[in-house]
């Protein structure tokens, strides 16, 4: 081992938790499961928010508790972490929760302390430099982060360490740092984004051409322009809702499927990205409503609910779960026949 191997290592290690020891952000994660399990705080939280993060924060950690078993970790980090030598000082130093930091770090059992935020300060930015150059000195600690916020870490960092999922920024620290250590993070391919919105879903929605066949007029290009319509905006309502199950469930979908976990519960799909994707959907499917009547928004009004609580409630119900399957695809076809005003007879 080289001296400028043993000076590195002399260094304490200090390891940032969002996106960097897990693929995910805990405060994010945390805002989901408030939703999925307490939706009225979400209105009361908006209020916790005005205040501060950090207080924010602290009001969250007191109504849901993330599961570190759920979680998705970043084996490249706990690897690099686990080879330090056993005399090393290693920390988790984050701006999450010292509650949250607390059960993360009991269940990893391989940090020696653990530096979090409270409900009045908020161990970010400007403030974790500050605190951790109070600590060890400036350059007295080697510094592991993933963002633009930890800029101003690195700045007072002896050794600077990236976690990236983007070239762009990973370039922009080589730029400004000598790195340490790269920890590059895959991208999400064009697949893994068709595989988030369930366009295998999209099949189902074909149903509304049901309605084409049954009307026995199949010269009309206006009824093809409004099925088509309906096709895509049907499309859109289900990636909508099956997104948001995803995003309400990550914690059971990690759990329970192992290797086998959608680009959002393996983080390879940030949950901030997840919100974009809604957002996108939601746009898509407002201007295809647009177009149609009132009676057939109506219609996917009700196709909307049913089957968002499918997925959520219904599904693992067999006979119930069936029934209120069926009756989405009902609600396809139905769709479809009120856009084209089709008048059908069984003979």
């Amino acid at each position: 081992m080289s001296n400028n191997d043993l000076n590195n290592s002399s260094l304490p290690l200090c390891v940032d938790l969002d996106g960097t020891l897990i693929k995910t952000d805990s405060l994010h994660e945390s805002v989901l499961q408030l939703l999925r399990q307490k939706a009225i705080y979400c209105i009361i939280g908006l209020s916790w928010a005005i205040k501060s993060k950090a207080f924010f924060k602290a009001k969250l950690t007191e109504h849901v508790k993330l599961s570190p078993k759920s979680l998705p970790y970043n084996d490249d980090i706990i690897k690099y972490i686990q080879s330090q030598p056993e005399d090393r000082e290693i920390l988790l130093v984050t701006g999450a929760n010292a509650e949250v930091a607390d059960s993360i770090a009991d269940y990893l059992d391989i940090f020696d302390e653990v530096l979090a935020s409270n409900s009045e300060h908020n161990l970010t930015g400007h403030n974790k430099r500050q605190f951790l150059v109070d600590r060890f000195g400036e350059k007295g600690f080697e510094y592991i982060g993933n963002e633009e916020i930890d800029l101003s870490v690195w700045s007072s960092a002896g050794q600077v360490s990236v976690v990236s999922q983007e070239n762009s920024f990973l370039q922009k620290v080589r730029e400004t740092f000598t790195i340490e250590k790269e920890f590059q993070l895959p991208s999400p391919s064009i697949s893994d984004y068709l595989k988030a919105i369930h366009i295998n879903q999209w099949v189902i929605s074909l149903l509304v051409f049901v309605a084409y066949f049954i009307d026995h007029n199949l010269n009309d290009s206006t009824a093809i322009s409004q099925l088509t319509i309906c096709f895509f905006c049907v499309s859109f309502i289900t990636s909508f809702t099956h997104i948001l199950n995803d995003l309400l469930n990550l914690g059971a979908h990690r759990l329970n499927n192992g290797t086998s976990l959608s680009p959002f519960a393996s983080g390879l799909i940030s949950i901030k990205q997840a919100a974009k994707i809604i957002i996108i959907l939601s746009l898509l499917i407002i201007a295809s409503l647009s177009f149609l009547s009132i009676a057939v928004i109506t219609v996917l009004i009700i196709y909307f609910a049913t089957s968002l609580s499918y997925l959520l409630y219904f599904k693992n119900i067999t006979i119930l779960g069936k029934t209120v399957l069926a009756g989405l695809f009902c609600l396809i076809v139905l769709s479809g026949m009120i856009a084209i005003e089709a008048k059908f007879s069984f003979f």
